[in-house]
């Protein structure tokens, strides 16, 4: 049972928990970034949350069943679970917004790097091929998840940020085309050009200063180290957020503190576990 890829516009790759716990080695913790969509997506399978899916970024794929499957998705228009005979093309894309996460039973087989298949690329001519063998009947998603909500980003102060103006962040800046998994880079007015420091300990969600004056957002995949100033990190409720930026995006922060980032996170956590449940709830039914 498996997928062929046919056809693919973007940016295709395997994506799972990724490499927790490695970064004193400077390893980054990459896996899924939108971790929302993942969720809910793996969970129309029947899957836990991290089973490996495909993120598919800024783009379309187009994949022929060798045999019939059941495959779900979220972040491209009618989200949901369908069913693919044998022989048919199911075609995803493109997204919503930026990244479509797409899900199939059991999770999906991939090589392994250092215990991951975080980054592993899909090309044409992959052979996706799921894990498990569950099927059931198609269904739409019946709420979309938070990560595509329009709102401003919720930062919590960095240790540098008092070297600068923070409220010259709450200006809306663009994102740059010269964005990845690695970081967002922004574009607007510049902030006080300041000198390198030592480098030192970066997390995802970190919003360094360039020497440039310009910020730059750090995702999964970015540095576990860096020597710009770190004027401020993404608080964790609006982090699978950023994922969804395209080029040309407006980007508005917002500062918080540290109860509204904690409240946040809880609010947003409980309400994916009712999503999780009822879904979970209606495949057991």
């Amino acid at each position: 049972m498996s997928l062929l890829v046919r056809g693919l516009a973007g940016l295709a790759t395997f994506q799972d928990a990724g490499r927790p716990g490695l970064r004193h080695f400077g390893v980054p913790p990459s896996g899924i970034w939108d971790q929302e969509s993942a969720a809910l997506a793996n969970a129309l399978v029947g899957n836990p949350p991290t089973a490996a899916i495909v993120e598919l970024a800024l783009g379309v794929i187009e994949m022929e069943a060798t045999e019939t499957i059941a495959i779900a998705w979220v972040g491209s228009g009618a989200d949901g679970r369908r069913i693919v005979r044998a022989g048919e093309t199911a075609r995803i894309g493109p997204p919503r917004r930026a990244r479509i996460a797409l899900a199939a039973p059991g999770g999906f087989d991939s090589r392994l790097v250092m215990d991951s298949a975080s980054g592993v690329s899909v090309a044409v001519g992959t052979v996706l091929t799921p894990k498990g063998s569950r099927l059931d009947e198609p269904v739409s998603l019946a709420e979309p998840p938070t990560t595509f909500e329009a709102a401003p980003f919720r930062l919590l102060p960095g240790p540098q940020a008092d070297r600068f103006d923070l409220a010259a962040l709450g200006e809306a800046y663009r994102v740059s085309i010269l964005s990845d998994r690695v970081g967002i880079r922004l574009e607007g007015t510049p902030l006080r050009r300041t000198d390198e420091i030592v480098s030192e300990p970066a997390c995802p969600g970190t919003v360094q200063i360039a020497g440039d004056g310009q910020p730059i957002i750090l995702g999964p995949d970015g540095p576990t180290i860096g020597g710009y100033p770190k004027i401020g990190v993404v608080c964790r409720a609006d982090f699978d957020r950023l994922s969804q930026l395209r080029p040309g995006d407006s980007f508005v922060a917002r500062w918080t503190d540290l109860d509204e980032a904690r409240a946040a996170a809880e609010a947003r956590e409980a309400r994916l576990k009712r999503q999780l449940a009822a879904i979970r709830l209606s495949l057991a039914s």
